[in-house]
């Protein structure tokens, strides 16, 4: 429901058009709220493949926030870049495992769930600025935490179940460096 209402918000600047006032001295602050879907893909530590579509993202999907803060005066910018995630997944299994001569029932029941930050924080300092263009050279830092549960319940014919929940999660910084921009290519656009 609230990635609904992000993607309903999706691109809305809370600011008033950069053209219309001048801002010299002066900060300008500017918000959005946006959405945008991606995949999963990776290695495990294990050194298995890791690799989730984003239909399958946006199905176990719990809750997400994806938006940007931005502060700008005269030449410099500082920008906040934020997105969270929730996801979860449960499912149910029945097997039978050949013993012998026997078919043994195997029950498994699987809870596993993801929870993800990615946070940026910027400086910029504007390079090129007209009616038309705007570029600023950016540099900063991402911080990247990830959180994720498994939860394993399984019943193997008439003995007890067994169950087994593992927890893992783990950071990151890393050091940002791009450029942000703009080009008004007509009014039409």
């Amino acid at each position: 429901m609230c990635l609904l209402l992000a993607g309903s918000m999706s691109c809305v600047n809370v600011a008033a058009d950069e053209a219309a006032t001048d801002y010299t001295g002066k900060w300008k602050i500017t918000g959005e709220v946006y959405l945008w879907g991606a995949s999963i893909g990776g290695t495990s530590a294990s050194g298995s493949d890791i690799d989730v579509d984003f239909d399958t993202i946006f199905d176990d999907l719990d809750f997400a926030f994806m938006g940007n803060l931005a502060a700008k005066r005269d030449k410099w910018t500082l920008l906040s870049d934020v997105i969270y995630m929730n996801l979860s997944q449960s499912g149910k299994n029945a097997a039978s495992i050949p013993v012998g001569p026997l078919n043994v029932p195997v029950n498994v029941d699987a809870d596993a769930k993801l929870k993800a930050w990615i946070v940026n924080a910027l400086a910029g300092y504007n390079l090129i600025e007209n009616d038309k263009n705007r570029l600023d050279l950016m540099g900063g830092v991402r911080y990247l935490y990830l959180d994720s549960t498994v939860k394993l319940d399984v019943d193997v014919g008439q003995f007890p179940g067994v169950e087994d929940k593992t927890s893992v999660s783990g950071s990151n910084w890393d050091g940002v460096v791009g450029v942000r921009g703009r080009l008004n290519l007509s009014e039409k656009w």
